[in-house]
Order: structure tokens, then C-alpha cells, then sequence
């Protein structure tokens, strides 16, 4: 059995005093992949270069529609140049939420009256073709989009943003809170594979997070809480990451090579699953229940990711 394992750091990378998010009327010369023709906006040239292998940076020209991925963040010699805008890609890596961010462009409408950040991920969740959400906490506006990371992603004060896919394939989240939503609290629970056995043993329980320097667990009534949030110190769960086609966990699947070594004696695969949130560096597991073996992992998805071949 295999599974991904998700580390969620919600931060926005710098360069310098710069912000490595949207530049407008700013290039990142050099360093190209290639130039692709026909790309109207700023947010498919991001696509393209999210599609094209070893693309860090890129740079489009609204005015003749071309874009240009790029394997050098800044590409090689950044600078201001009217007429085309550019952006690095390690400011779109964590897709939670997003704290003064503006999601500007691709709104699929304008929902009014809605007082929190996470109302305004219920009404992108019910709205048809939504993948990322702007919230205006000052006037209680909802903005649900139609692109991940809308058209131009910027800095903005007052705003807070989001991708949808943040809540998707989400399992074990490393110094992050579900807060919000208890059932109650449970103490003496040691390890992450004992709260997430309260949590399964718990009525209504969706999701969970546990406090190992303290031995306390709680499960939770709404998946990932009510508010979920970067915390040190504790680390949660959604409970339906269990199984089903969800990307997380992967029968027969192997995550094979990066390993951080072998682990023996390990019964199931949510104490394996705690054997990487125990061990530094660790980012995906693979799991085998016919000899309690669990073998945790610096890359996601391993170095080679494919169906399960038996070890020699």
C-alpha cells in the first residue's frame, strides 16, 4: 500500500525586497524553454510553464500573445521592460490560503454577504466550475473563480485567496491546525495513528489534529476544521483520506527509492503513516502489510513512482 504525504507551508518566497508573485511591466530575460505562440493571458501562460518540464519562471506579452517558459527563476537577467509581465513559480507552491493576496480576474460572479473566509470556500465548493476563491472580509464579498490563482495573482491588502485543490489529496498535514470544530478532547493519545483511531472511533468525526508534545487529540466535526491554519507544533487530518481514488492513499502503488531508510515491525498503515510524521525529511511513505514493513521517503512520490513491483 502507498500513500502520498502532503507538508502544506503556506509563505509567499522572495527575492530580495521583491515579490516573486505577478510583475507587471517587468522580464525575466533569458533562460528560456521555448516560446509558445497563441496564449492570451497571464494565467495560461502559468499553465504552460506548469506543464513544461523544469519550468520555474515565466514571462508573457499580453500584446502578441507569446509566452515564454523559462528554467531559471528570474530567468538570467531580470528587469523592468513596459509590455510584458512575468512571475516565479515557487510563489504558487502552497496553495492554502493566501493572507492580503488577491486571486484579481477570472471571477464567475460576486456573492454578497459573506462574513468568513470559509463561507467563501463553501460557496466556490457548490458553485460549478470553481477552483479558487477571493474573500473581502471588510465587505463581506466572495469572488469564485474559474482559474486557479485567477488571471493576475498579486499582493493585496484587505483580500485573502485560495485554490480549491489545497482541500483535495490532503493527508497528513505537518505543523498545521484544523482549529475549530472539536468533538472534544481526548488526552494520553501518544502517537498521530492513535488519534486517528479516535477519530475513526469517534461519532461524526471528519478529520482530526493531534498534539504530540502534549498527547492530546481532537477529533473534529468539519473537514480540516473551521479554520485551518499553519500551527508548530501539531499536525491534522481529514479522515476520508483513507481510501477511495483521492490521489492520497495508493493501493499496489510504489513510491520506490528516496528512502530515509526501513522500518520493521510496523502493523498497520496509519502507524507507518506516523513513522513519517516522527521522521525528519520525511514526505511520502510506502507501506507493506504482508511483512509490516514501512519505508518513509524525502520525494514525494518516491524517486520512480509506478505500480508495485515485489521487492527483491
Amino acid at each position: 500500500m502507498r500513500t502520498l504525504i502532503v507538508l502544506a507551508l503556506c509563505v509567499a518566497l522572495n527575492h530580495g525586497q521583491e515579490n516573486s508573485c505577478f510583475r507587471q511591466d517587468y522580464d525575466y530575460l533569458g533562460a528560456d524553454i521555448g516560446m509558445v505562440s497563441n496564449i492570451e493571458t497571464f494565467g495560461q501562460c502559468m499553465q504552460v510553464c506548469r506543464n513544461t518540464e523544469g519550468c520555474v519562471s515565466f514571462t508573457h506579452e499580453p500584446s502578441t500573445q507569446r509566452c515564454w517558459p523559462k528554467n531559471t527563476e528570474y530567468g538570467d537577467s531580470p528587469g523592468p521592460k513596459d509590455g510584458v509581465d512575468s512571475q516565479n513559480m515557487n510563489c504558487l507552491k502552497n496553495d492554502c490560503k493566501q493572507q492580503d493576496f488577491d486571486f484579481w480576474g477570472a471571477d464567475l460572479g460576486m456573492v454578497a454577504d459573506i462574513e468568513t473566509f470559509e463561507a467563501c470556500a463553501e460557496v466556490c465548493r457548490t458553485t460549478d466550475g470553481c477552483v479558487s476563491f477571493t474573500h473581502q472580509p471588510s465587505t463581506n464579498r466572495c469572488f469564485p473563480k474559474h482559474t486557479a490563482f485567477g488571471e493576475i495573482p498579486r499582493p493585496k491588502d484587505g483580500v485573502n485567496s485560495q485554490n480549491m485543490d489545497c482541500y483535495n489529496n490532503e493527508c497528513f498535514k505537518k505543523d498545521f491546525d484544523f482549529w475549530g470544530a472539536d468533538l472534544g478532547m481526548v488526552s494520553d493519545v501518544a502517537s498521530f495513528a492513535q488519534c486517528l483511531q479516535v477519530c475513526r472511533n469517534t461519532e461524526g468525526c471528519v478529520s482530526f489534529t493531534h498534539q504530540p508534545e502534549t498527547n492530546r487529540c481532537w477529533p473534529k466535526s468539519m473537514r480540516f476544521g473551521a479554520i485551518p491554519r499553519p500551527k508548530v507544533g501539531v499536525n491534522s487530518r481529514n479522515l476520508d483520506c483513507d481510501g477511495g481514488d483521492n490521489g492520497c492513499y495508493k493501493p499496489n502503488f510504489d513510491y520506490q527509492g528516496a528512502d530515509l531508510g526501513r522500518v520493521e515491525n510496523v502493523e498497520s498503515f496509519s502507524d507507518c503513516l506516523a513513522v513519517c510524521s516522527e521522521t525528519d525529511r520525511c514526505m511520502s511513505i510506502a507501506y507493506r502489510a504482508s511483512t509490516n514493513d514501512c519505508w518513509p521517503k524525502f520525494q514525494e512520490y518516491g524517486a520512480n513512482p509506478g505500480l508495485f513491483q515485489k521487492r527483491l
